[in-house]
């Protein structure tokens, strides 16, 4: 394998040295190790959120989700983003996609933006490293090979539970390992190729309800949750995963950065659905980006009223908003969101859009 992969979620035995898990441990602060019988598990210290100004005092990193946020929903295209992505380039800020795509998709895109930052597939499942991208941060190092660590549980795990609570819960759900390339292509709009590298999963498992009412939808949530896994909704898909989520691989990703710049980092994310939301709690300047209809993610508006909100949707939304968080600013602030609307309140958080 050209790629170090090491697995960190399920027992101490997954690192296979000792040496480096420690090494680990030192270059994830600000954080703590749990130890729960044979297990451990990351966990970051809480912080309020902090408003400041981004000056030549402090680093700045960009994580964004990709569909529906600097992708156009239905097209893919990032077009319109351009000026955004230049700005960033320019001011040598890493642009770190946080995505529910695999890692095959997200390197694809890489290639074609042209980005060379390390990555957060699948929802937090995994976060890949380029080789040599922290070169004074154990366990890396120059001449280090690209790593990938697994944060989530293993697919195969996940698709026999998902078929189990199905079956015990008696709602139905279809899953991408009972797709076809063709039916996701039909369902999405991808390209074959594009479908075939979105069934490439490693950790986490992307499904539809079949005629699954919202209080069914919650009872599944609250079974898979009360047994160890999350339903999250996406833009099109629900996402069935376990022991990660977008903000744990924040968390640890921020503590190399932090370790390598050894200053201030101001964090900013953009995204759009609610598997966004534990990515935008852990963040210092959350953006929110609106759907195609101008409507917004009610379950992130539910939990953070006063998000900020971006203006239009997509690429063109996605840039100016990136703009906007990238402009000096002569004190710290904090600033004054619009509230959401009695409607937008009421709207169920667990129902698909």
């Amino acid at each position: 394998m050209s790629e170090a992969c090491r697995c960190w979620s399920h027992s101490p035995s997954c690192l296979r040295a000792s040496s480096l898990r420690s090494r680990l441990r030192s270059a994830l602060a600000p954080g703590t190790w749990r130890a729960s019988g044979s297990k451990q598990r990351y966990v970051p210290r809480s912080r309020k959120r902090r408003f400041f100004a981004i000056s030549k005092r402090t680093r700045t990193l960009v994580f964004t989700d990709l569909d529906g946020t600097l992708l156009d929903q239905n097209s893919y295209s990032w077009v319109g983003a351009s000026q955004a992505l230049e700005q960033l380039r320019r001011q040598k800020i890493p642009l770190i996609f946080c995505t529910s795509k695999t890692r095959t998709e997200v390197k694809a895109i890489r290639r074609a933006i042209g980005n060379t930052h390390p990555f957060i597939v699948e929802n937090g499942g995994a976060i890949i490293i380029p080789a040599g991208y922290f070169p004074d941060v154990a366990p890396f190092g120059a001449k280090a090979k690209a790593f990938t660590m697994i944060i989530g549980r293993p697919y195969q795990e996940l698709v026999r539970e998902l078929r189990r609570l199905a079956q015990d819960t008696g709602i139905a759900v279809r899953g991408f390992h009972q797709m076809s390339d063709q039916e996701l292509a039909r369902e999405t709009g991808l390209t074959m190729r594009e479908a075939h590298m979105a069934r490439q999963r490693e950790t986490g498992e992307p499904f539809l309800f079949r005629d699954a009412t919202p209080a069914e939808i919650r009872t599944f949530s609250r079974k898979a949750q009360a047994r160890g896994y999350s339903v999250l909704r996406g833009g099109r898909f629900w996402h069935f995963s376990g022991g990660c989520d977008k903000g744990l691989a924040l968390s640890v990703l921020i503590g190399f950065f932090r370790t390598a710049w050894q200053t201030r980092i101001v964090t900013v994310a953009l995204g759009d659905s609610g598997n966004d939301l534990p990515m935008f709690r852990l963040v210092d300047r959350p953006i929110l980006i609106p759907k195609a209809d101008g409507s917004f993610a009610s379950e992130v508006i539910q939990a953070m009223p006063r998000i900020r909100r971006a203006k239009n949707a997509g690429p063109q939304g996605w840039a100016a908003a990136v703009l906007d968080a990238l402009r000096p600013r002569g004190h710290a602030r904090k600033v004054r969101q619009a509230r959401p609307s009695h409607s937008e309140v009421e709207q169920d958080a667990l129902t698909p859009v």
